[in-house]
């Protein structure tokens, strides 16, 4: 473990940093971002960013890592009239030199202390062939009843 890491909320200052983790992700993968990426990155965030809490993992003044959850509300029934939200954990990233030093298990205890508080009764992620162990280790499990539909992406 890092001492003196620091899991906090991200602030607006934190965007050309979170831009940038969201490159290096994807770099990882091979893909290189378009021109005008983190432009294209900020304006979207100003327009959804308030249905997210995005966490940040800081070191000796720098975002090393990031994990984000959206709240997703699910409808009322008869049986459950205020039933609890489900917690969708995304774009999860920690820079190669701090991996495997407990930045990711400590973003995951901050982000389930922060689920909890905003009425979620379980977290749902689709993690990468990468990230799977983590996730395990931190109580994470493939669920027996979940099915998924992939939808061809539209073009235009």
């Amino acid at each position: 473990m890092i001492t003196g890491l620091n899991v906090r909320t991200a602030t607006a200052s934190d965007l050309d940093a979170l831009a940038q983790l969201r490159t290096q992700m994807d770099a990882e993968d091979g893909v290189a971002a378009p021109d005008g990426f983190r432009d294209h990155f900020i304006r979207w965030f100003q327009r959804h960013g308030d249905r997210f809490t995005v966490l940040v993992a800081e070191h000796d003044h720098r975002i090393v890592g990031t994990i984000w959850l959206e709240r997703v509300e699910r409808v009322p029934r008869p049986s459950e009239i205020c039933p609890s939200a489900v917690g969708y954990v995304t774009f999860m990233f920690v820079t190669e030199a701090y991996r495997n030093r407990g930045v990711g298990t400590a973003m995951l205890n901050r982000l389930r202390l922060e689920a909890r508080d905003e009425g979620c009764e379980v977290l749902v992620v689709w993690p990468s062939d990468r990230s799977v162990p983590l996730y395990v280790r931190n109580g994470f499990a493939r669920p027996p009843g979940l099915l998924e539909l992939r939808l061809p992406r539209r073009h235009g």
